[in-house]
């Protein structure tokens, strides 16, 4: 075979130029110029000024194995080798770390703690399936832990979230946070456990009425006491009963006390004693009384047991009682703490005075109204009188009156629930109706045995006296 060697010449920019004559290539190192730098046929081949790459078999972007250098990187490469599972594209480095049981970020540590889909768990002592304290979150379980927080006493099986509630044992057993004393969830706890709530089943009762420290004498112990026709009640502060009456002769009213203790208070001959009023503090009483031309008012002590003829003044009939004996004066007074004892018709009828208990001037409220018969005081000691069938409130300030209440019959007579605010009242159509300090509606709340005066005891009770039987009934306040 004849061998022919042609030759070449290197130009400066090392492109051959055929010459005809035979010369050597001189090896350099390969570079990305398209030229066979290093002489081996092979152009641009691991280039010194090439870029290292690593393949990237499972397109994660993130590459393995051993560097390569090109010109011009691959499809399918990566800068980096720092894959440690090429052939899985979820895992690399920075990849979410999830309970596979793979170490899904390449950081070397499999399932961590703070793995995407990790689970907290909480020390379960008790066993209960409800776990106690912050918890740590894990891939798997540990022993003796729940994977439901929240139990209040992980020492107690019979504690946890959800768990029956036994009110009132003082144990939290379904782990609310709740009063265990306040069924209802009304921030009231019962009152059976130091609390105000008697109805600890209706959230809408947050308080009922106190208990109070005396016990009135009872409907029946009033009416067995009584000395002859009696025409008016009222208790004091002590829940003794003060009944005025009329009698042939002398005069008498008495004081019973809740132990029935009867003390008989003399009047002056047909003195004709109608209504009756204490004092909110003193102890005292006052009386109304009417000796045909001798009408006023008279004063018993405290600890007396007389009546005395205290001061005059033109006292008006009642106009609203068939038997004549219940028209000598008016059928209501009232008494308040800054000394004014509140008369109707002390002056004409009509009218509504204030009448002072210390010097017995009288001053006009009230004038120019058709007969009023009854008078109370509310829980500010506002007075309140009825006209027929209207019950008007008294601002003593300004003298305006404002009409309250319109009764389903003429009103024979008032009294105030020192606890409620609600306002009583007896009708001539023997009915007591309630009318609510809350502004509900006004009802008929219970029916008389005849035209009744009546009287709240401090314990709670509505006492009502029925004039023309010389009988008293009785029925207890709503205790919310």
């Amino acid at each position: 075979m004849l061998l022919i060697l042609l030759s070449f010449a290197c130009r400066s920019d090392k492109s051959p130029v055929d010459t005809g004559e035979i010369v050597d290539c001189v090896p350099e190192d390969e570079l990305c110029d398209a030229i066979d730098n290093d002489c081996d046929g092979v152009v641009d081949e691991e280039p010194v000024d090439g870029t290292a790459y690593y393949w990237d078999n499972d397109q994660d972007t993130f590459g393995s194995g051993e560097e390569e250098v090109a010109c011009e990187v691959p499809l399918h490469s990566s800068p980096t080798n720092d894959d440690c599972d090429d052939g899985d594209s979820s895992v690399f480095p920075g990849a979410s770390e999830v309970c596979d049981g793979v170490d899904n970020d390449c950081d070397g540590v499999v399932d961590p703690e703070d793995s995407e889909d990790a689970q907290t768990f909480y020390s379960d002592g008790d066993r209960d399936g409800y776990g106690a304290g912050e918890g740590s979150t894990s891939c798997e379980q540990p022993p003796d832990t729940s994977d439901v927080g929240g139990d209040c006493d992980d020492s107690d099986p019979s504690v946890y979230p959800g768990a029956p509630e036994t009110w009132y044992d003082g144990v939290d057993a379904d782990c609310a946070g709740d009063d265990d004393y306040d069924a209802d969830a009304d921030g009231e706890p019962s009152s059976d456990h130091g609390g105000a709530d008697c109805v600890d089943d209706d959230p809408a009762i947050l308080e009922c009425r106190p208990e109070a420290d005396c016990t009135h004498p009872s409907a029946a112990d009033l009416e067995s006491a009584q000395l002859n026709i009696s025409t008016d009640l009222a208790f004091d502060d002590a829940c003794a009963g003060w009944v005025s009456g009329i009698r042939s002769g002398t005069d008498y009213a008495y004081r019973l006390e809740p132990d029935g203790t009867s003390t008989t208070i003399v009047g002056y001959s047909n003195f004709n004693q109608q209504a009756i009023a204490v004092h909110p503090s003193s102890g005292n009483a006052v009386i109304s009384h009417n000796d045909n031309s001798r009408m006023g008012l008279g004063i018993v002590a405290a600890g007396s047991t007389t009546v005395s003829d205290w001061v005059r003044g033109t006292l008006s009939n009642g106009s609203l009682w068939s038997t004549s004996y219940f028209n000598r004066t008016p059928g209501q007074l009232a008494w308040d703490s800054s000394g004014c004892i509140w008369a109707p018709g002390f002056v004409t009828d009509g009218s509504l005075s204030c009448v002072d208990d210390v010097s017995g001037v009288s001053t006009e409220h009230v004038t120019g109204l058709a007969h009023i018969e009854a008078v109370a005081l509310d829980g500010s000691e506002s007075p309140w009188f009825s006209v027929g069938a209207d019950v008007y409130s008294l601002d003593v300030a300004s003298g305006v009156t404002t009409l309250e209440h319109s009764a389903g019959g003429n009103v024979l007579s008032l009294a105030f629930d020192p606890w409620s605010g609600d306002l009583y009242l007896s009708t001539d159509n023997l009915e007591l109706e309630r009318v609510p300090a809350d502004g509900t509606p006004a009802s008929v709340w219970q029916t008389t045995a005849g035209a009744s005066r009546i009287a709240i005891s401090p314990d709670g009770y509505v006492v009502a006296l029925a004039l023309e039987f010389g009988s008293f009934e009785e029925w207890a306040l709503p205790a919310y």
